[in-house]
């Protein structure tokens, strides 16, 4: 199969990125169907040219909110809290980010926020 080949029948399956992936974890759990078996029939041969990130939606990347306050603005303020400036909103602001430390957040959003102008602790 050509990758043309491929991305028409991504295109002519009559599903979605994510209903491809969703029946693709159907199918990997022991669930046969046509359906499932044509999610991963389109997956592999998607994955196999190199096409997943072109059928892949594009998501924005922007100033993500963690408990209503932007991420960048949760830095600036733990900065501050780490410098010895004691306020409520610094003392919130370095709750939010252990509470993100311990479930993984903290590296997951720095990594998303790369494009974003601001300064990393």
């Amino acid at each position: 199969m050509k990758k043309v080949d491929a991305l028409e029948q991504f295109k002519n399956c009559g599903m979605s990125y994510t209903e491809m992936m969703k029946n693709c974890q159907i199918y990997s759990v022991g669930i046969r169907s046509e359906e499932t078996r044509l999610a991963k029939n389109v997956y592999g041969n998607l994955r196999r040219h190199g096409l997943l990130d072109e059928v892949r939606p594009k998501s924005e990347l922007g100033n993500p909110k963690v408990d209503g306050i932007p991420y960048t603005e949760i830095l600036r303020l733990r900065k501050e809290y780490v410098q010895g400036i004691r306020t409520d909103e610094t003392k919130k602001a370095n709750a939010i980010y252990q509470r993100m430390l311990r479930r993984g957040w903290a590296t997951r959003l720095k990594e998303r926020c790369k494009g974003l102008n601001h300064e990393n602790n």
